[in-house]
Formats: structure tokens, sequence, C-alpha cells
């Protein structure tokens, strides 16, 4: 006898529970009348919802005392539906605003990323800016995927770029730098003594540093690396080993008035300081000469 009214209990128990539930059907289309299939259909508030078929349409179960749908599929806009008094809605969604991904390309056009049939990597102006690096050219190290930084120990020195390994054995393997579509040299600077003497080989293992040190990396707005021959064939065989697209910051039309400001102190100490010869002044092999480094020319006499 109890277990008869046990099982009699379930079945009234399970029965109110279906009818406190509202059973709420319908479409889900776009602007064009198009079905969307897989869009989300969900009680607001709760984790009940469905997905639409490929039909577009759909069939939910929604609990007692919940009025609100929440209708969205991937780029459009969500709705919110509040239920009345009919068990079937409609639904049409808009398209959202999608998001699409511009990249600075050779003479400074741009084309989305997706439109491109070659390798374009885009960095922001902030992703340089945050490693505090004096040099824009060593803050790209590790952001851009087969981009080999080699960064010189000499104070103010130039860094070599180097995109998708070397090509050539004796020749420049250097990505080519454009500055607001100018070209900027990348090369390593040496003293106007190797420029006279080719065969100087004291002042050509001195670096100067270059043009692109000189940038200021807070004045970089973006860059874009063009990897590949026919992402840099505009720019001939400059370019044969890629190329750095550098846009700088502008001013824009009706902007208001603003000021930027970031700072930096670094402290360094010296380890040990190279011993100086006072014997010898100017020149080289006992000879004085006005435009040599070195300091072996004649003997100072305590002049």
């Amino acid at each position: 006898m109890k277990k008869t009214l046990l099982v009699v209990s379930m079945v009234f128990f399970a029965i109110g529970i279906t009818f406190a539930q509202r059973s709420i059907s319908g479409s889900v289309t776009d602007d064009n009348g198009e079905p969307l299939i897989g869009a989300s259909v969900l009680v607001k508030g709760t984790s009940t919802g469905t997905i639409t078929d490929f039909d577009g349409k759909y069939i939910l179960s929604v609990p007692e005392g919940r009025e609100v749908l929440v209708f969205s599929f991937t780029g459009f806009d969500p709705q919110e539906i509040t239920l009345g008094a009919s068990n079937v809605i409609d639904v049409v969604l808009s398209e959202g605003v999608t998001l699409q991904t511009a990249v600075v390309t050779a003479l400074g056009i741009e084309k989305e990323e997706k439109t491109l049939g070659y390798g374009v990597t885009q960095v922001d102006g902030d992703d340089v800016t945050r490693t505090r690096n004096n040099s824009f050219v060593d803050a790209l190290s590790g952001k851009v995927s087969g981009l080999t930084v080699n960064t010189n120990s000499q104070p103010g020195g130039s860094s070599e770029i180097v995109i998708r390994g070397y090509g050539s054995v004796t020749g420049n393997n250097q990505a080519l730098v454009v500055i607001d579509g100018v070209p900027a040299s990348n090369g390593n600077n040496t003293s106007i003594t190797t420029l006279l003497n080719p065969l100087d080989d004291f002042n050509r293992s001195q670096d100067f540093g270059n043009q692109v040190n000189d940038i200021n990396p807070d004045d970089i707005e973006s860059i874009s690396v063009l990897k590949g021959a026919a992402a840099t064939a505009l720019y001939g065989s400059r370019a044969a080993n890629g190329a750095i697209i550098i846009t700088t910051k502008s001013g824009k039309r009706n902007q208001k008035v603003t000021v930027d400001y970031s700072g930096s102190y670094t402290r360094t100490q010296v380890n040990r300081l190279p011993h100086m010869q006072n014997t010898f002044g100017q020149g080289w092999n006992g000879l004085f000469d006005s435009i040599e480094n070195g300091s072996w020319g004649p003997k100072t006499d305590d002049q």
C-alpha cells in the first residue's frame, strides 16, 4: 500500500512540474530571412537553453517564473525577448560590428590581413615602448615569428634584423627599414678612416650605430613586418630580405590637445676600466695622423 501511494505521489509531482513549465518554439533568422543554424536560445538567469536546428527552428521549455529569453549568434547583436501570451516567438538578428585586422603593407597602403597572399605581422607601438628599450629594434625581439634580432654589446651600436634566416653567405641579409615611406639605413656605420682606407681593420671593428637607432620608440604608431618576395616586391632588390614598415604617430582632425609623457631612469657602473697608455700621441705606427682613432703616434715627450 505504501509503495502504491509513493508511486502515485511521484506521478502527480512530475505532472505538476510539467504544467509549471512553458514550451516556447519559433525560428531565428538574419535580416535576409536566412535561417541561423546553431543560434543560442537561453533562458535569462538560468543555464537552461538550446540551439536552433538546420532550419533555424528551436523548442525550449521555460521554467515557471522566467519571462526573458536571450537570442545570440556569432557576428550578430544579441536580443532579449520578454515572453507574452504567445508561445511562438520568431526572432530576426542583425549583424553586429565585426572586427577586421588591418595591416600596413608596402607604400603605406592599409589592407585586411585575411585578403593578403603573403605573410604580414603587425606590432602595435605600445608593445614596443612597454619594454622601455632605447632601441625599437631590440624591442622587436621575440614579438614576430621568423624575425631574429642580433644585438650589439657596444653602447649605441647597431642591431641586425634578419627575417626567415640568412639568404646570403657574403652579402647583406638585413631587412629593409621604411619609415613613413622613406627607406632608412640599418647598416653599421664606421668611422671616416674606414671609408678612406677600406683595409683599416682596426676601425672596421668599431660600430658607431646607424640611422634606425635614432628612432624614438615613443613616436611609433605601428610596425608591419613584411615577409617574402611577394610582400616586398614594390621595394625592389633592397627588400629581398624582407621589410620593416614603420608608421609614426600623427595628429587627427578635431582631436583634442593632449600631452603624453613617458620617462625612464637607468644607472650603470663600470666594473673595470681599461688600461690607457699616455706615452704615445695621436696617430699610428709612430706617425702623426689627425683622423686616426688610434693613439700610437709619436711620443708625447711631456708636451
